[in-house]
């Protein structure tokens, strides 16, 4: 839905909404990382520290990592308050902007969970390189018929306690 949105507001055809998408993921995975990469350039320092490239992973990947996870909490506590709070829009509002954050993210955040994970228990010459860690659907459809459910039944409930 949200690269559907991204590809109809951006550029209305002219470039591919997966061009779109995927530069809008790169942004937003490497937006920390440039911010750093700027003052290490203002500040006169040399060297490729920020890059990873003598390990493979970098500890600059938490920054992300952290991001999701807090977001995602922040998501789940916008949702109990949108349950329970007369201002749901501003809640609706909340939780959107932090799922948007969180989809653009997580192509990157799933590689560096994969890695520090997965990779980090094999040897050597088993690793498997630019693997992800997928989210089955199945889990996301049944988290958005439950959430779909619950407002229904608030709205409902909601609803039906204003009209008495």
């Amino acid at each position: 839905m949200l690269k559907i949105l991204a590809n109809l507001i951006s550029y209305a055809g002219a470039v591919r909404g997966d061009d779109v998408w995927r530069a809008q993921e790169v942004w937003f995975s490497y937006a920390w990382v440039s911010f750093l990469g700027t003052l290490e350039a203002l500040s006169g320092s040399t060297g490729w520290g920020l890059t990873g490239g003598a390990a493979r992973t970098n500890n600059l990947e938490w920054f992300n990592i952290g991001a999701v996870a807090v977001l995602s909490a922040s998501i789940i506590v916008r949702f109990v308050m949108f349950l329970f709070s007369s201002s749901s829009l501003m809640n609706l509002g909340a939780i959107f902007f932090a799922s948007t954050i969180v989809v653009q993210l997580w192509p990157m955040v799933s590689l560096s969970l994969y890695e520090r994970i997965v990779n980090r228990q094999l040897d050597p010459d088993n690793i498997e390189e630019l693997q992800r860690i997928e989210i089955p659907n199945y889990l996301i459809y049944a988290a958005a018929i439950i959430v779909g459910i619950v407002m229904s039944e608030t709205m409902t409930t909601a609803g039906g306690s204003a009209n008495m």
